[in-house]
This record gives C-alpha cells, sequence and structure tokens, in this order.
C-alpha cells in the first residue's frame, strides 16, 4: 500500500478496504478464489486525484442515518465504519441507474460511489483509487424500499456495514442479512434486495471481465 499517498485525506480509506477484506477471508464460506483474487488487487492501488463533491441535503440525512444505525458488535467493522465517515466528504454519490431513468433513481433513494476501479475520459463518477482488475464500491438505499431483480456478467462480493435489509439470490427465498455479513454473487446470478425502516449501507466489489462491466453500466 506505499503506493497510495498518505497525506490525502481519504488515504486511509485504501489501507482500510485492504486490511477489512482481509478480515472477512478468514470467515468467508463462499467465493474464496474471487475474495482472494480482490485482496491481491487491492495491495495495487494508487490515489487518484478528485475534487470533492457536492452532497445534496437528501444525500447527506441518508448517509447520516445509516452512520447512526451502524451497531455492530464486530470490532473490524466498527473500525471501518470510523474510517469510512471520516472519507465521506470526499466519496462521489451518485444515482443508480439500474433504473429506466434518472428521475426514478432519485425517487428511489437508491445510490451508488466508486471507490477502487479504472476511471474512463467520460466517467462523471470519479473513482478514489485505480486498478484496472477490480471494482469496489459503496451502496446506500432509503428506508423501505426495493432494489429490483437484476443481473450482471461480474461476480459480486457485499458487506453489509448498515441496516437489515431483505436479500434474495436466484432461486433462493428472501433472507434478511445483518450488519458484518459476508456473501457472493456468482456471474449472472440474479439477485434483489429490499430494505426496512431502516436505510442500507453496503460495501460492494466487483472481479472478473471488467470491460463487460463497463459495457453493462455505459
Amino acid at each position: 500500500m506505499s503506493n497510495i499517498d498518505s497525506e490525502k485525506n481519504y488515504g486511509n480509506l485504501g489501507v482500510g478496504l485492504l486490511n477489512f477484506w482481509k478480515l472477512l477471508e478468514a470467515t468467508a464460506t463462499e467465493g474464496n478464489d474471487e475474495l482472494n483474487e480482490l485482496i491481491a488487487e487491492l495491495k495495487n492501488i494508487s490515489a487518484c486525484p478528485t475534487e470533492s463533491p457536492k452532497h445534496t441535503d437528501i444525500l447527506t440525512k441518508l448517509f447520516n442515518t445509516a452512520v447512526l444505525n451502524m451497531d455492530s458488535p464486530k470490532r473490524s467493522l466498527n473500525r471501518f465504519n470510523k474510517i469510512l465517515i471520516k472519507a465521506n466528504p470526499y466519496i462521489h454519490w451518485y444515482p443508480n441507474n439500474v433504473y429506466e431513468n434518472e428521475t426514478d433513481a432519485k425517487k428511489s433513494d437508491n445510490y451508488c460511489a466508486n471507490i477502487i476501479g479504472k476511471g474512463r475520459e467520460s466517467q462523471k463518477n470519479p473513482f478514489l483509487f485505480y486498478n484496472a482488475n477490480v471494482l469496489v464500491g459503496l451502496f446506500l438505499l432509503g428506508p423501505n424500499k426495493l432494489y429490483p431483480e437484476h443481473f450482471h456478467p461480474a461476480s459480486e462480493m457485499w458487506v453489509v456495514l448498515s441496516g437489515r435489509a431483505r436479500w434474495k439470490r436466484g432461486e433462493e427465498e428472501w433472507r434478511t442479512r445483518e450488519p458484518g455479513e459476508y456473501f457472493f454473487h456468482s456471474s449472472n446470478e440474479s439477485h434483489a434486495m429490499e430494505t426496512m425502516n431502516e436505510p442500507l449501507l453496503a460495501l460492494w466489489a466487483w472481479t472478473g471481465d471488467l470491460d463487460q462491466w463497463a459495457k453493462w453500466k455505459d
């Protein structure tokens, strides 16, 4: 991690991500190959210059509510959440484009943030750290909202940071996930989530063919 500029206010976030995924590796029961690939790549990220974003009042309120709900008994999760809170002023949140248009996305209280990845010249939602082989980001969903069923070519890993929500994967039944839970979606495996009376804040990571990711997101 020596190539991360520690003078950056969000620099500790890169170090925290690596250590956080390493802790998960010890307890992961699925997706181990993808998780090992992710951890290896997180050792080779570099900070990207980016201007501080202007967060809307609605987004700030939603994030702050999620932060106040961070009550996991896991110390590793609480340590990471403190790093995330300090880095939030530099994180670029944007409406999730899984919906048909931006208006629907805003109504859904559904936001994403790109943390690690490979930016493009047309990238409107900048990454804080560069890596050409993995993607890591944050997901924020308001209370009593449905994130519709969808799928994508990339394998995907999730960690719930705050908020208890119902998740569905493939043909499995809906299941309530707690803060600190880790789980995995295989390539092109359908999945959906639905929040209850509190917002959801989660960390996601993608591995696999990132060119296919770009086509899916564009």
